[in-house]
């Protein structure tokens, strides 16, 4: 029996954006009530409560998808593959194992973002249409790898094994 694989995004960036947002949001604040003197609030108040305003929904936003990063972005069982987009698992869709021909990971080591390409056969016309994909094109579907805790061709890899395993067939990734 082969064991779920899970891949979750990264949270070290999402760290660092919440704790810039908090820090400058703090400073913000104490700039506002005169406990520091930078002077924004004397100059222009008006685009300081917007930064202030911007900074802290930035950062609700990126706390919540912090909270969130322990939800899996995809999903490998033994034969089926689930894809999540948004950290949200009513976003996601689920695709068996054996309707995917061919996996390929589009992926340079200093671009971003990379991506998963699936050419998958006989599919759901609503697995097509669903906002999980970046892009579709005929048969091949564009998942977006960017920030999670494997990269693009690891992910390929993994789904080369699965498929492999599943259909007894020699190698399933393009690269």
């Amino acid at each position: 029996m082969v064991s779920e694989t899970y891949i979750y995004r990264r949270r070290f960036p999402l760290v660092v954006i919440v704790s810039a947002c908090f820090l400058f949001t703090v400073i913000l604040i104490l700039d506002w009530l005169a406990v520091l003197h930078f002077g924004w609030f004397q100059h222009a108040p008006w685009l300081s409560f917007s930064l202030l305003l911007f900074l802290g929904l930035s950062g609700l936003w990126v706390f919540y998808m912090l909270a969130n990063a322990s939800f899996p972005v995809i999903t490998i069982n033994g034969n089926e593959a689930t894809f999540i987009r948004n950290n949200l698992p009513s976003c996601g869709t689920t695709i068996s194992l054996e309707s995917i021909q061919t996996v390929t990971a589009v992926w340079q080591p200093d671009t971003v973002p990379s991506f998963l390409v699936l050419q998958v056969k006989n599919i759901d016309s609503t697995q097509l249409r669903s906002n999980v994909w970046t892009k579709t094109r005929g048969n091949q579907l564009y998942f977006e790898c960017s920030n999670l805790s494997l990269t693009a061709r690891q992910i390929a890899v993994i789904f080369q094994q699965r498929i492999s395993a599943q259909s007894g067939s020699a190698s399933s990734v393009v690269n």
